[in-house]
């Protein structure tokens, strides 16, 4: 296990703090979010960066508050764990940076694809009965994860046929994009001795590597947040932003903002906040092309597209845009009944402060040829 290790601010008033674990990719993203938590929040921020280090010279970039750890947690993982291009073995480091951060009473670890909306002290202080709150994966509500094999928005598998391959059992599994962490019981566990035995029981079934782990470790035994904290894209583009207040904006699925061709005119996640990134990278002179993927379509699938928008255009739906709209209208009232419920029952270990129900009534979406995008305006979300 990594060696317990002391902070300076920590020894002082401030015992709680933000983590991060980056490789040099997702480093500007996590220098601009921890200067917004240093804005928004009385705590420390810890920027764990992980792989090569030469010619990085970033010491401007980082503030008051804000710590850079070189290349320490690496050593601490198994071996032999399993990885992929879209998730590389630097995520399993969210689990073993506690250990270095033991002196903090409560930790929040967040992926670096975030954006700091607003501040709320009073994470800080809800109660964590077995040491973790964390918010559910709304896109797995009543079906398993579209990366897995996914046919006419339907994946291959069931969710229970899913949750039992990665030896979760029920029905809850949560994002662990952002993990409030009680430091103390997190770092009783073995944490490396859990990991190695997984591994050697699930590696064939594990898509999400890290995250499904944490859900078959910690199945039971965590605290369900609001959306707030972890406002992922589906919840985001229900059109109840005003309502929920989020705190940390999550782009949870691909493209991001940052790393899509900024094309169209239609005001969906993505494109009212590609101006956002633009300018806080720029602060901090990036350029945010440096990160465009121009993802090549075929010819014939353009040209489908393009038709299907014109007929949407002139009212006369295909069979693509129908199917879409059903998807789109029964994916929304999935996740709103959820929320309803959950905030009337008090599920939710944070308050969440709405006055009546969430209603899809709210939301504006427009066909583009392929799929249905969600209107929003940046000022939803930026908004006392």
């Amino acid at each position: 296990m990594p060696e317990q290790r002391q902070h300076g601010s920590a020894r002082g008033h401030l015992m709680n703090a933000f983590y991060f674990v980056i490789d040099r990719k997702f480093l500007p993203f996590a220098l601009i979010q921890a200067k917004r938590l240093t804005g928004f929040f009385n705590s420390d921020v810890h920027i764990f960066f992980e792989g090569d280090s030469s010619n990085l010279d970033i010491t401007k970039a980082v503030g008051e508050r804000v710590f850079l750890h070189l290349n320490e947690i690496e050593k601490y993982l198994p071996d032999s764990l399993p990885a992929s291009t879209h998730w590389p073995k630097i995520v399993y480091g969210r689990i073993f940076a506690p250990f270095l951060l033991s002196t903090y009473t409560r930790l929040i670890y967040l992926d670096a694809d975030v954006f700091i909306l607003r501040g709320d002290d009073g994470i800080w202080n809800i109660p964590l009965e077995n040491g973790l709150g964390a918010v559910h994966d709304l896109d797995v509500l009543n079906r398993a994860p579209t990366a897995l094999k996914v046919r006419k928005n339907k994946p291959l598998y069931t969710k229970e046929q899913w949750l039992s391959d990665i030896g979760v059992i029920g029905d809850r599994y949560f994002n662990s994009g952002v993990l409030v962490i009680d430091t103390k019981l997190w770092i009783e566990r073995d944490w490396s001795a859990i990991l190695a035995d997984y591994v050697i029981k699930y590696s064939k079934s594990i898509k999400m590597f890290d995250q499904d782990f944490l859900n078959h470790a910690q199945q039971g035994l965590w605290s369900e947040l609001s959306p707030r904290w972890n406002y992922q894209p589906n919840i985001a583009e229900c059109g109840v932003t005003r309502q929920i207040k989020p705190v940390i904006l999550h782009f949870a699925s691909s493209p991001k903002p940052w790393s899509e061709l900024r094309k169209g005119n239609i005001n969906d996640l993505n494109y009212i906040f590609h101006d956002v990134f633009e300018q806080e990278l720029a602060a901090i002179n990036v350029d945010i092309s440096d990160y465009k993927k121009e993802k090549k379509i075929k010819f014939f699938t353009r040209l489908k597209k393009i038709l299907r928008k014109r007929m949407s255009d002139l009212d006369m739906p295909s069979k693509k845009e129908k199917r879409e709209f059903k998807y789109f209208k029964s994916r929304t009232e999935t996740i709103l009944d959820y929320i309803n419920v959950s905030h009337s029952s008090n599920r939710f270990a944070d308050r969440l402060e709405i006055d009546e129900p969430l209603s899809v009534d709210n939301i504006k979406a427009v066909f583009d040829g392929e799929r249905f995008r969600p209107i929003l305006l940046l000022d939803d979300f930026l908004a006392d």
